[in-house]
């Protein structure tokens, strides 16, 4: 843990926050089998054990005020102040003031005695007959026996942001890693997603690269976020974490590339207002003149001619050239500034659908792109995007022999092509585009 890094100084405070004091006191250690069988020391290396780690913990009685006369009976098999014999000295050990969390023997079934737990030597003694003995708690359970509901943290968020970015103030009261890591230390699998529906300044992705690197976890992330400072702040963090941990001022402490490396794709979803604004009418003459009455009104409230079966959330007619699709969408003032869309991955998500291949190619001079994937019930999907800006009829006649020829080698249930082709059997994606937005 670098301490620098975190914007702290090493002193009374942050001694407080030391990452290791949870664990400190595991500090005893037994020879046990893989299943947690308590081996002897001279046995061990025949046995192939292995280290497990543990602290002394408190047995006693969880209240005072819950003991009952039975368990103050030295007569009753619930009595609590029995005296356990030392290992060494074979002199009486003295009970927990509020008396032992056990009985000396079992007696039921499914009942736990102090005499079982010595059997498997989950009682630690003292050097002598003085101590009360512990219970061993071990180092595998830390993420159940150590947790509480206060985490106390003093690290600098800012300043460690400040490292990374390199100027200050590019997102308020940023968390520091110490504590999500903290957090996803203890609720997380070793693999899987983290998802913060909240990303602010990407403290959750920070955090993931570190417990990945420092552990054996394999987790991704997925951060969702409002904030425009997603292309300031949380995008630049994810790639400078990416290329290496140590910044400093929003520079490389060293050449090194020290970092895990990253691929990692992030989306602008269209905003309601941006969807309505991109609305494509076909208005007949008995409604031009409403239609430009309301020409100036942004964003385009016509909820009369958006429910008619001429209108369309998506321009097909702009879809003879797939990749150059653009959507109008707002800059803080207007609706004058465009975005490019990627219609490819925005039609695979609208379908549901499992990519396992995207095959690029030329083909006559244009370009062509083959998707090929399953849908949740398992039928096997093709679909074909293809540029049929000025086509002619000789234009489709090639484009059948093309496509007859490559569709061989993708074996589907369901053909989506876009535009107009001369196949059977295949569906416009202009139509699903079409359908599946109005409804």
């Amino acid at each position: 843990l670098e301490i620098e890094a975190l914007g702290l100084e090493w002193n009374d405070e942050t001694k407080k926050n030391n990452p290791w004091k949870g664990i400190k006191q595991y500090k005893y250690a037994d020879y046990r089998t893989k299943k947690g069988e308590y081996v002897k020391p001279e046995d061990a290396r025949t046995k192939r054990a292995v280290i497990w780690i543990y602290r002394e913990s408190d047995p006693s009685w969880p209240n005072a005020n819950t003991l009952t006369a039975e368990h103050k009976d030295p007569d009753s098999t619930e009595y609590r102040f029995y005296q356990p014999i030392h290992p060494v000295t074979k002199k009486l050990c003295p009970a927990p003031s509020r008396g032992w969390l056990w009985k000396n023997k079992r007696t039921e079934k499914g009942s736990l005695s102090f005499l079982e737990m010595l059997e498997v030597s989950l009682i630690s003694f003292g050097v002598d007959e003085k101590k009360i003995p512990q219970v061993k708690r071990f180092l595998d359970n830390v993420t159940s026996d150590v947790a509480k509901s206060v985490i106390t943290d003093f690290t600098d968020g800012e300043k460690e942001l400040a490292n990374l970015i390199g100027e200050r103030g590019t997102f308020p009261n940023p968390k520091p890693t110490t504590i999500i890591q903290s957090l996803i230390s203890l609720s997380a699998k070793n693999s899987g997603y983290i998802l913060d529906f909240f990303a602010g300044s990407g403290t959750t992705a920070h955090s993931v690269f570190r417990i990945n690197e420092v552990g054996d976890k394999k987790l991704s992330f997925i951060l969702n976020e409002l904030g425009g400072h997603m292309y300031k702040t949380i995008i630049p963090r994810i790639k400078k974490i990416a290329y290496t941990f140590d910044w400093k001022t929003g520079k490389p402490k060293d050449d090194k590339m020290n970092g895990l490396g990253v691929f990692f794709k992030y989306q602008r979803l269209e905003q309601y207002e941006e969807a309505l604004e991109n609305i494509s009418f076909t208005v007949s003459k008995d409604t031009t003149q409403k239609a430009l009455a309301f020409k100036e009104y942004i964003p385009k409230y016509f909820l009369e001619f958006e429910t008619r079966d001429s209108q369309s959330l998506v321009n097909t007619e702009a879809m003879t050239d797939p990749w150059a699709y653009e959507l109008k969408i707002w800059d803080g003032l207007t609706y004058d500034t465009r975005q490019a869309v990627d219609l490819v991955e925005t039609f695979n998500y609208l379908i549901g659908l499992h990519m396992q291949k995207c095959i690029t190619k030329e083909i006559n001079s244009r370009k062509y792109q083959f998707i090929y994937g399953s849908t949740n019930g398992g039928k096997q999907v093709l679909v074909v995007w293809r540029s049929t800006r000025n086509w002619h009829a000789k234009d489709y006649e090639a484009d059948r022999s093309a496509l007859t020829e490559e569709m061989k080698a993708f074996p589907h249930d369901l053909l989506y092509i876009n535009g107009q082709a001369h196949i059977e059997g295949y569906e416009p994606i202009e139509h699903i585009f079409k359908n599946k937005m109005v409804s």
